[in-house]
């Protein structure tokens, strides 16, 4: 299982279409914070939470992680990796645990990504302070 991890990982790193929506989702990320985040009514002493709050919860995006999570996995099978992998004598169970978690993990980076440059956008509008990191924030 480790090693499957590690081929995964690897070729996440090599992943060139995954690099290219990271800049996306940077780019909307912050246009979406400076714009649209940045010019609502906020609480004065809540404004950098609240931001925080409507930006983890935008699911507008979800299509387009979802899509580059299966560009991701779905090349495995035109270059025939997964049916190696099982000659090799890997169970299937692994593969799929496998390529789940790597696919998770650049799932919550691209909205990790997203989440960081529109605080960043909104920040560049309304200023800085430290009512982001509060416990409800954290739950």
């Amino acid at each position: 299982m480790t090693n499957l991890l590690k081929v995964e990982f690897y070729k996440l790193k090599r992943f060139w279409i995954g690099y290219i929506g990271m800049l996306f989702m940077f780019g909307v990320g912050y246009i979406y914070g400076d714009t649209r985040i940045g010019n609502r009514e906020f609480a004065m002493p809540d404004h950098m939470s609240d931001a925080f709050s409507a930006t983890v919860s935008d699911t507008s995006f979800v299509f387009l992680i979802a899509i580059i999570a299966a560009l991701f996995i779905g090349r495995d099978f035109s270059n025939r990796t997964i049916g190696n992998e099982i000659k090799l004598g890997y169970s299937r169970t692994h593969i799929l645990l496998s390529r789940m978690l790597a696919a998770g993990a650049f799932s919550i980076l691209l909205h990790m990504v997203y989440i960081v440059s529109a605080l960043i956008g909104f920040c560049m509008v309304i200023g800085f302070d430290t009512s982001l990191f509060r416990l409800r924030n954290l739950l």
